[in-house]
């Protein structure tokens, strides 16, 4: 057996002979090894970040406020890894916030910002509720890390559209009857009951359709009409009848056709206005306005006006249907600014004229300026997000506040206005104030809106990495912070204590800061030790010191302290007699 082993061992000696020459370069006359030099130790890398596709639905996504017992919507969210499209790992959280309402989770937690949880399919779920009475889009949000998805819910006032007549074409026919008219307008359903009164008699309309809830056809009956004379008829239209014979809406027009024997030509000579569309537009003017009635001619002039008579561009004219431009209700007619003006028409050939008073409203109505809701409702102190402010009566141009400081304005529109927010000096606390949206031009402001805040972003260590070195310093140290989301994480510019001395910053994530750790400057403390000898000496060693890390964001002062979170190993570990000095 000893014979075997040493053979083995021989032939393993002259096998790895070579090797070893080749390895250590060993010689002759060096048999003596070289030391090998130092390899760096690698550095730590930062986290990778992952970015997500996140989807969110809402089902249902429309609801009409008038039911207030279902004011009610599911939430679905969805998310998936972008670099592989893999649901996201089970248990992983998400923040989830709406613009109006309280959202619920499964596990109970409520509020306008909650945290959710995604199942092995990367789906999470919440509840959201809202008591609001005033028609708005409510948009919900989720955020994960970086990334974010969220989805509009439209809460909405499904009113009945109004029981009405709008329009009526043609105008004219023979006495013999059988012109067939088309009768628009809102709220029509069969079955309905058309009738002219004319030469003081009522007469059913024949072949009689309600085509949809706007729109009726029907042809004219007979009547006896001497040569050479016209005769009015007023249309009167009764919709959908009950068991007991009774409508539930009537509508009048008069003088709505003209029973004439010159071949239909004969138009009545009264003005007269059956409605407009759109009843508002801004001070500037350039509102498109469409206007039904009848007697219109090449002739026809039209004013908006409270005061001196301010003349419309025509675009389009039949006998039945205007469109005009408005004029503006700046400068010289500054007088109409902001205010609800009447509709004037006149006939220049005849002077003939119609006035429908508080017919249309320039710019804004001081009533109707108010915020429903915004989204999002708080940002970081740097901005650069995009605010959607919801509310009523918004003309350009306007100025916003949130927080209390001013925003860029982005796009505007009647009732949303869109803000990319400042960046703003703010101390380590949070600021929050009402939203307020000013109309500039007439200088009116919104009632105080829903609250925004700016926050601080708060720094957060968990950990270091090495958490040791020597007293020297030069130590490469990861520190690792929370994970970024709202408020929350490292951002530069930010200084870094070691036990209150300055350590040298190489590189800043939102969740990762590298240093090199500063030489110790304080003094260690000691613990008893014995070296041997005879007799035994009790002598001292120095014991490491756990030095404080401190991280402080200079923009606004909010920094975070570990204890004991780096800990300095003294140069001498020895134990030392007690004639032996501290350092």
């Amino acid at each position: 057996m000893r014979l075997n082993q040493s053979s083995k061992l021989r032939r393993s000696g002259w096998a790895l002979l070579p090797l070893a020459f080749l390895l250590f370069g060993c010689d002759a006359e060096t048999p003596t090894a070289p030391t090998q030099p130092a390899i760096p130790p690698v550095p730590n890398q930062p986290p990778v970040s992952s970015t997500f596709t996140i989807t969110v639905s809402a089902d249902p996504d429309e609801i009409d406020i008038q039911d207030s017992t279902n004011l009610v919507s599911s939430i679905l969210v969805s998310a998936r890894r972008s670099d592989n499209g893999q649901p996201v790992v089970n248990g992983t959280t998400a923040l989830l916030q709406t613009s109006l309402g309280t959202l619920t989770t499964a596990q109970g937690s409520s509020g306008a910002s909650v945290a959710i949880v995604f199942d092995q399919n990367g789906q999470a779920r919440a509840t959201l509720n809202v008591t609001s009475t005033v028609p708005t889009t409510v948009v919900v949000r989720a955020q994960i890390e970086q990334s974010f998805g969220s989805t509009n819910i439209r809460f909405v006032s499904e009113e009945p559209d109004p029981f009405q007549i709008t329009g009526i074409t043609p105008i004219s026919g023979p006495p013999t009857g059988g012109t067939l008219l088309t009768i628009t307008g809102s709220g029509f359903e069969a079955p309905v009951r058309l009738t002219f009164t004319v030469q003081g008699q009522t007469l059913l309309l024949q072949n009689v359709r309600v085509e949809s809830s706007t729109r009726i056809t029907a042809r004219t009956p007979p009547i006896d009409l001497p040569t050479g004379q016209n005769a009015l008829a007023s249309l009167t239209l009764e919709n959908a009848f009950d068991s007991t014979g009774t409508p539930s809406g009537t509508d009048t027009v008069s003088s709505a056709f003209t029973y004439t024997r010159n071949g239909g030509g004969g138009l009545p000579t009264t003005i007269k206005v059956f409605s407009l569309s759109p009843t508002s537009g801004p001070n500037e003017g350039g509102t498109r306005v469409t206007i039904l009635g009848e007697g219109y001619s090449s002739q026809v002039q039209v004013y908006f006006t409270n005061g001196p008579l301010i003349e419309a561009q025509i675009v389009s004219l039949t006998p039945t249907r205007l469109e005009v431009i408005t004029p503006s209700a700046t400068g010289p007619n500054a007088s109409n600014a902001n205010q609800r003006v009447s509709l004037r028409l006149v006939n220049s050939q005849t002077g003939e004229s119609v006035t429908q008073p508080d017919a249309f409203q320039y710019g804004t109505d001081p009533s109707g300026l108010f915020v429903s809701s915004i989204s999002p409702n708080q940002d970081e102190y740097l901005g650069g997000n995009l605010v959607t402010i919801f509310g009523q009566g918004f003309d350009e141009p306007v100025s916003v506040s949130l927080g209390g400081f001013a925003q860029q304005i982005v796009s505007v529109t009647g009732t949303e206005i869109v803000v990319r927010t400042s960046r703003v000096n703010i101390s380590c606390a949070s600021v929050t104030a009402s939203t307020l949206v000013t109309n500039i031009e007439t200088n009116e402001t919104t009632p105080p809106g829903p609250t925004f805040t700016y926050l601080p972003i708060q720094p957060g260590i968990i950990g270091l990495s090495p958490s040791s070195g020597p007293q020297s310093g030069g130590t490469g140290v990861n520190i690792s912070g929370s994970i970024r989301s709202l408020g929350r994480g490292f951002q530069p510019p930010l200084r870094v204590l070691v036990n209150d001395v300055l350590a040298n910053v190489t590189n800043v994530t939102p969740t990762q800061i590298q240093i090199v750790t500063p030489p110790f400057s304080g003094t260690f403390e000691e613990t008893p030790c014995t070296i041997d000898g005879t007799p035994p000496v009790t002598g001292s060693r120095f014991v490491p010191f756990g030095a404080p890390v401190r991280v402080i964001n200079l923009d606004n002062g909010c920094e975070d302290t570990l204890e004991a979170a780096f800990t300095y190993i003294p140069a001498d570990q020895s134990c030392r007699p007690p004639a032996t000095t501290t350092p």
